[in-house]
């Protein structure tokens, strides 16, 4: 049985269309035709097109200001997409991916208020563990190195107004500048980790991956090699849950 040949024309305004879509956010809910030229990159014929096309099938409407919007039907699948993509569950094989790699135990974290709480907890082959939370815990998200890269990425907490209405840790703009956060033994003596954040589409961190372990392991030596991977794996579930931009390099200079 012969393959069905493809439409190459129809491939390409698909993907043109994708991609006219993908530029709509949370912040930018409606955006001209000029807008849309700018953002895309396409010529103004083509984007006439697209949203003439994506109207008429109703993917898109024109506000009384000229201006488009997606329509809720766009916003149907989004749920629908968004109900079948359990966190946990993304992370999970890039984390045992990781912890097998490394030898040591790797967390996933999220934030409920003023804590950390722990989704998720893999061990390592490394024979020596320390078990920081349990799958169900949480920590204040003053410490540790998952919390604390949860506060460095909050938007309400970055300025500096803090938690409970206290000043911020000095270094947590550190944190979100170079992306990562090390923790030596804040939390408990002889326990170390490495944080790093999980970005939803729109870029907003919607959890934080660790990688923890006895304080041994986490030598000047080794020290960058784990920040790598956990930086890596992070960016690799941020890819999974959709967010798109690439990565800025992994600055180690801590």
């Amino acid at each position: 049985m012969t393959e069905p040949q493809r439409d190459h024309s129809s491939i390409a305004a698909i993907g043109k269309a994708v991609r006219l879509l993908d530029v709509f956010s949370n912040k930018r809910p409606e955006l001209t035709v000029a807008e849309l030229v700018e953002l895309t990159g396409f010529a103004r014929s083509t984007v006439y097109r697209l949203v003439g096309t994506l109207e008429e099938v109703g993917w898109l409407f024109r506000t009384e200001a000229g201006a488009y919007r997606p329509t809720l039907r766009l916003f149907r699948l989004g749920n629908i997409a968004a109900n079948a993509t359990d966190i946990r569950h993304v992370a999970r094989p890039f984390l045992a991916a990781m912890s097998k790699e490394l030898g040591d135990s790797s967390y996933l974290f999220v934030r409920d208020g003023q804590r950390a709480v722990c989704l998720e907890r893999l061990e390592g082959p490394y024979p020596i563990k320390v078990t920081l939370v349990e799958v169900g815990g949480s920590l204040p998200l003053t410490v540790g190195a998952a919390p604390r890269t949860l506060l460095a990425y909050d938007d309400d907490s970055a300025g500096g107004s803090g938690v409970n209405g206290s000043n911020l840790p000095p270094d947590l703009e550190r944190v979100r500048e170079q992306g990562y956060e090390i923790n030596l033994e804040d939390v408990t003596i002889g326990f170390c980790s490495v944080g790093a954040p999980v970005l939803n589409r729109d870029g907003g961190a919607v959890a934080a991956v660790s990688l923890g372990g006895i304080r041994e392991r986490f030598s000047p030596e080794r020290l960058p090699t784990l920040v790598e991977a956990v930086v890596r794996t992070a960016q690799q579930i941020s890819g999974a849950l959709g967010y798109g931009p690439a990565a800025a390099p992994v600055d180690r200079r801590s």
